[in-house]
Parts: structure tokens; sequence; C-alpha cells
């Protein structure tokens, strides 16, 4: 396949939650440079989780993109809070859907209606919403093929 990147660096992260196997997983995929559209669905598909963040880390702000295991999406909060959360730090992600920043303010709070519950919180600040919450990883490595 052609676009293939060797050695990349990958991350099972649980956004929305303080501890491993609640919340909701995600993919992070590191990229020292942009890469094959084909290749990361390839890489999403094979993850398995509901969203995988492909970041570009060489580049600011940072390109970021989501896909499910079928298509590539617009927009995803738990995969951007993943992704936050292994960079570290406030970032700046420019994406299909503009440019996102994590602003650290919160006003409301609620929890996640899925099994493995977690606490989202969200902010109304002007004509934009801000998204944060816990997460933990719980895998991380290299992709090798």
């Amino acid at each position: 396949m052609t676009g293939q990147k060797t050695g990349v660096r990958l991350h099972t992260v649980d956004a929305f939650a303080a501890e491993p196997f609640r919340g909701n997983p995600a993919g992070v995929v590191l990229l020292d440079s942009p890469a094959d559209p084909a290749w990361m669905q390839a890489v999403a598909n094979e993850l398995g989780h509901a969203d995988t963040a492909f970041v570009v880390v060489s580049e600011e702000p940072k390109p970021l993109r989501w896909f499910t295991p079928v298509t590539e999406v617009s927009l995803c909060g738990h995969a951007t809070l993943a992704a936050t959360h292994v960079l570290g730090g406030r970032q700046v992600f420019a994406t299909r859907s503009g440019e996102l920043r994590r602003l650290g303010r919160t006003e409301l709070a609620g929890e996640q209606a899925s099994p493995r519950g977690g606490v989202v919180r969200m902010a109304l600040r002007g004509d934009r919403v801000t998204i944060s919450g816990q997460a933990v990883t719980v895998t991380a490595g290299q992709l090798l093929g």
C-alpha cells in the first residue's frame, strides 16, 4: 500500500476516565509527516476503536484527522482529548472542522452514558464549546508495518 509508514508511535487511550478500561477508548497515532488517507484508514480498521486520531507532530498548529474503522469523520471529541493527553500541555489542532484548542476551562459536567462510565466537562465560550476530561494511556508502542 502506498503511503505506508514504519516505526509510527501508537497509543491506546481511555478518554474521560481516571483508570484503565473505563471511558471511551481511542487510538492515537503520532506522525512526523502527513500520511496517505488509505493507510490511515487501514490502521484505524486494524485497531478497531470507535475512532483513531492521527496527529502530525512536526507542524503547528498540528494537523489532526480522525478515522473510524470504516471512514474518516469531521470531528471526534474523545479522540481529540486522547491526542491531547498523549502530547501533554495545551495543544492547537488544524482539522477539517476548523482550529481546535484545549482551553482547560469547565462549567458543566456530566456522566458518560455508557457501561464504561466517565465524566465529560463542557463550557460554552462565545460561539465555541470546549470539552475536557481525564484520560489514561492503556498501551503505547510502535506500528511496525
